[in-house]
C-alpha cells in the first residue's frame, strides 16, 4: 500500500512572533494585528498593564499575569483562554516565562545556589520549556507573542586578536524558540518591521508598519487551505492537562472604539536607552551570550577529549541543555559552565 499520497495546503492556526526592544510598540502592533484578524482577542499581560493603555483603541479582554512568570502558568492561562472560545490570544510577553521572575532561567539558578550540579540543572527545565513549546502548537486559538530582545555579540578574530562585534538584536527565549513559529516580526525603534522567518511568503524582504491590513493578509492565508478535520485542527496534538488557571491575575474586560493611531502612547514609547546595554531587559546582569572563539572551542574539545566523554551521548546530553551539538556554536557562559562541569564532575555528565 502507498503511504504517500498528494500534498495539500490545509488551513492553519497563525503562530506569530513579535520581537523587539523597548518602545518599538510590540503591545500596540500585536493588538492592530489581531483587530484586523478578526475574532475576539484575549491578551495574557506580563507587562504590567501596558495592552490596557490600548483600551480605548481596541476591543479585547485581559488578564494581568503577575510574578512568578512559570511556564505552568502561561499553560494555564493560554488553556483557559482557547476553553472560553477566543479566537485569537496574545501572549504579552513570553520572555517572561525565560528571562522573568519564576521563569526558567531564574528557577535554574535557585536550583544552582542549592548546591546542584549546574549542567545537570539545565535538564530539569528543558521538559517544562517542551510542555510550554507544546502547549502553544497545539493550542486551538490562533496565537500571537511579543519577545523582548537584546543586543548579541559575537567574538571574532582580527590580526590575530580576538575582539567582540555587535551583530543585531535577538529576542529574550531560548534558543531554537522562534523555529515553532509559522512568522517572526522584527520591529525596530522606529516601529518598521521586517520578517526575519516567514513561512507565508507575503513579508519577505519587506520593511512595513504592522497595521490592521496585515492582520487581514494572515488570515486570507491561513483560511484558504483545505478545512481540517475535528480531531486534526491543529500542528500538533499535546495534553496540558485540566488543571485551573493559577491564582495571581485579574481578569478585565475592555470595550473600544475610535480611530486607530500610531504607536507614540504609554509604557510603549519610551526610547531604548543604549547605556544599559550591560543588563539585560530584565534588568539583571545577563549571561556572556557571547559565541566562543576558535580558540575556546579548541580548547573544550581537547578537554572533553581528555575526559574520554567525546561520543555521541555527550553530544545529544549537549543538544538537550544547549540546543546545539557543535560546540564552536556555543556561547561563552555555557562554555565556562561545561569546563566548571568537566573539572568538578565528569561522571555525572556521561
Amino acid at each position: 500500500m502507498n503511504l504517500f499520497k498528494k500534498a495539500e495546503k490545509k488551513k492553519a492556526k497563525l503562530r506569530l512572533g513579535i520581537s523587539g526592544p523597548s518602545g518599538s510598540g510590540k503591545t500596540y502592533s500585536a493588538l492592530r494585528l489581531a483587530s484586523g484578524f478578526g475574532g475576539k482577542i484575549a491578551v495574557i499581560d506580563t507587562e504590567k498593564g501596558s495592552a490596557s493603555l490600548y483600551a480605548d483603541k481596541f476591543n479585547f479582554d485581559v488578564v494581568e499575569l503577575s510574578p512568578p512568570y512559570t511556564t505552568e502558568r502561561y499553560i494555564d492561562l493560554i488553556k483557559l483562554a482557547a476553553d472560553e472560545g477566543y479566537e485569537i490570544i496574545i501572549v504579552d510577553s513570553i520572555s517572561h516565562a525565560w528571562a522573568g521572575e519564576g521563569g526558567l532561567l531564574n528557577q535554574k539558578e535557585q536550583l544552582d545556589a542549592r548546591g546542584g550540579n549546574s549542567f545537570s540543572n539545565w535538564a530539569k527545565m528543558t521538559p517544562k520549556q517542551e510542555k510550554l513549546i507544546s502547549s502553544l502548537i497545539s493550542c486551538p486559538a490562533h496565537l500571537v507573542v511579543t519577545l523582548r530582545s537584546k543586543q548579541e555579540y559575537i567574538q571574532v578574530s582580527e590580526n590575530g586578536k580576538s575582539k567582540i562585534q555587535k551583530v543585531g538584536l535577538a529576542p529574550i527565549q531560548r534558543d531554537g524558540f522562534e523555529y515553532e513559529l509559522t512568522t517572526v516580526f522584527d520591529i525596530a525603534i522606529n516601529h518598521e518591521a521586517q520578517a526575519s522567518k516567514d513561512r507565508t511568503g507575503l513579508f519577505v524582504d519587506k520593511t512595513f508598519s504592522i497595521t490592521e491590513e496585515v492582520g487581514k493578509q494572515f488570515r486570507v492565508w491561513l483560511d484558504s487551505g483545505k478545512e481540517l478535520s475535528n480531531d486534526n485542527s491543529s500542528n500538533m496534538g499535546a495534553d496540558n492537562g485540566n488543571k485551573p488557571p493559577s491564582e495571581g491575575h485579574s481578569k478585565v474586560h475592555h470595550g473600544a472604539g475610535g480611530e486607530k493611531q500610531e504607536p507614540g502612547a504609554g509604557a510603549e514609547k519610551k526610547p531604548r536607552d543604549e547605556s544599559v546595554s550591560k543588563t539585560d531587559a530584565f534588568g539583571t546582569e545577563p549571561r556572556n551570550e557571547t559565541i566562543i572563539s576558535d580558540e575556546q572551542a579548541k580548547h573544550l574539545t581537547a578537554r572533553i577529549k581528555n575526559a574520554k566523554m567525546f561520543n555521541d551521548a555527550f553530544f545529544t546530553r549537549m543538544d538537550v541543555v544547549y540546543g546545539t551539538r557543535v560546540i564552536s556554536k556555543l556561547k561563552i557562559w555555557q562554555y565556562e559552565e561545561l569546563l566548571n562541569h568537566l573539572s568538578k564532575s565528569i561522571g555525572e555528565f556521561a
